[in-house]
Order: C-alpha cells, then structure tokens, then sequence
C-alpha cells in the first residue's frame, strides 16, 4: 500500500493498527473509481479453495462481507440471514463491486475515519452500514439494502468465510466441526 508503516507493533487496537486500518480504508476509496472490484481480507485468515464461484453467485451485491456472528443463523451455504447477524460485519473479508453505492460508501467511511482519529474502521463501517437496515432486496437472495437505502450488502456466512475473530477469538470452528 505504500504506507511505510512499521511492521512492529501492529497488535490489535495499537496506533499502529488504526493506522493500517485507515490506510485499507483510503486504497478502497482509491481503486473502486476505476472500476475494478475488491476482494480483501486480513492477513489472518486462509483461503481453502477459490471464493470467487461463492461470491459470483451474487452479482447484484455491492457489499459482501464476513462477520463475528458465532451463532450460525444457516446450516447451508447461503449468506447469512442479515435480520439473525446481531455481531459486528467484520471487515476482515469482504468484497465490493465498483457500484455507485459502494463508491459512496468508501467515501463516506474514510471521509469519517480521517475527520475522527479515534473511530475504529471496523466500527465506522458498522455505523455507516446499519444506519438503515432494510427491507431485503428480494425473497430469496438473502441480500438486504443498507447504508443509505441503496447499497445491496450480503453477510457472508462464518461456516464458509470465518473472520479472525470468530476462527481465533471465538473457536467457532469448534462448534460447527468444519
């Protein structure tokens, strides 16, 4: 990213931390102009096949992202049921189509994260994201408008794409023998 940032230190809620957390926020807000779609995840997480058939079934998505529910609300491979996800989205795995409303979104975010040195970029995204929740895109997509009414935002379901947090932190994987 050519951030110039000093790997040592980079602990969770470190200055350091906040600062790479900025820095991922500003490279988002940066490439989406230029029409190429994202797909990012933390340096704490492994890819064990190709997620880019799963996240192609959802092409009308903006937003997909991971989250730290640790109470599976589906026992299939469908995204999460978004009115069941009562834990933060985390940012550690998402994708972002170069729609206008995911272009507003990363604005919007790092426009808040530079104004605001002590909000959390996973936070602020949470903030931005459920300041309207609803209603679903349609019956069957799973997918549900957020943000500012027209952003499509789908919850990843953790059994497929576990957060660090709920691999790590929660032992998720123990619960769902995957």
């Amino acid at each position: 990213m050519g951030s110039h940032m000093s790997t040592i230190d980079v602990g969770w809620g470190s200055p350091t931390f906040h600062k790479m957390g900025r820095g991922k926020v500003i490279l988002i807000d940066s490439i989406l102009p230029y029409g190429y779609e994202l797909l990012m995840c933390d340096t704490d997480m492994v890819w064990l096949k190709d997620p880019l058939p799963y996240l192609a079934r959802y092409p009308e998505a903006d937003v997909l992202t991971s989250s730290d529910q640790v109470v599976p609300t589906v026992t299939d491979d469908r995204l999460d049921i978004w009115q069941q996800v009562g834990a933060a989205y985390n940012i550690g795995i998402f994708h972002r189509r170069p729609t206008d409303a995911a272009k507003r979104l990363a604005k919007e975010w790092k426009d808040m994260l530079l104004a605001d040195e002590n909000i959390w970029d996973q936070n602020g995204f949470n903030d931005l994201v459920r300041k309207q929740l609803g209603p679903p895109v349609d019956g069957e997509s799973g997918l549900v408008y957020a943000f500012d009414g027209n952003l499509k935002l789908g919850v990843l379901p953790a059994s497929i794409f576990c957060s660090g947090h709920a691999y790590f932190v929660q032992a998720m994987y123990q619960q769902l023998r995957n």
